[in-house]
């Protein structure tokens, strides 16, 4: 991933949070749309591995599965998303997780 494409999901990290659960996700460029994705998947407060998150997402979607999704980017994403304010912990036994509990 680019720091430009960094830079937006880190300062749009808010508006994903709140709003990953609405409509508008389909009108999203794609790497808002991953990042929306990966929220969804560590919605359940524990913790995953940026390999097992992509592992998971392309079972679940078609449009990673054809194109791939290499764990670096989702690490990426994630690192992004922490800069932008969302409290996403990283520990390297257990892997990435919300800190606190679930955002829902």
């Amino acid at each position: 991933m680019n720091q430009k494409t960094y830079s937006k999901i880190a300062s749009a990290a808010t508006f994903l949070l709140t709003n990953r659960a609405t409509e508008c996700k389909d009108y999203l460029e794609p790497p808002f749309r991953l990042a929306i994705d990966i929220l969804e998947v560590m919605n359940d407060g524990k913790p995953y591995k940026p390999c097992e998150i992509a592992q998971y997402l392309m079972m679940q979607n078609i449009d990673y599965r054809e194109k791939g999704l290499n764990p670096s980017t989702v690490r990426q994403v994630l690192q992004a998303l922490r800069a932008g304010s969302v409290p996403i912990v990283s520990d390297r036994k257990k892997g990435w997780y919300i800190k606190g509990q679930s955002l829902t």
